[in-house]
């Protein structure tokens, strides 16, 4: 049995779980089931939605001191150059238009 997953209980799903609400902003959750359809597409595989593994594989960074804090050895690079350095490690979604004021990352 299947259930589709549209954008709407995508983010329902999220934000209306206390353990899961805090993981994504509203922008971050339509950036990355953007990103996670369009993957579907390229693949031709189906996914299966398991909100809790999107926690563990994804982290959004409201901004680029925010992902800096949290990993110190980027410090003092330019933010092109993060941005590089990242896409030539994992996946980085942008959620607002711009590296610099929120991006999602997969875990790497």
């Amino acid at each position: 049995m299947k259930i589709t997953v549209t954008e709407i209980r995508f983010i329902y799903t999220f934000k209306f779980n206390a353990t899961l609400k805090d993981n994504f902003s509203n922008e971050g959750l339509k950036a990355l089931f953007s990103y996670l359809v369009e993957s579907e597409k390229e693949t031709g595989q189906e996914m299966e939605f398991s909100p809790v593994s999107i926690c563990l594989d994804f982290a959004e960074y409201g901004s680029l001191s925010d992902f800096i804090q949290n990993h110190p050895d980027y410090e003092g690079l330019e933010p092109k150059e993060i941005e590089n350095r990242l896409r030539k490690k994992t996946t980085v979604i942008i959620v607002h238009n711009d590296f610099e004021n929120g991006f999602i990352v997969q875990d790497f």
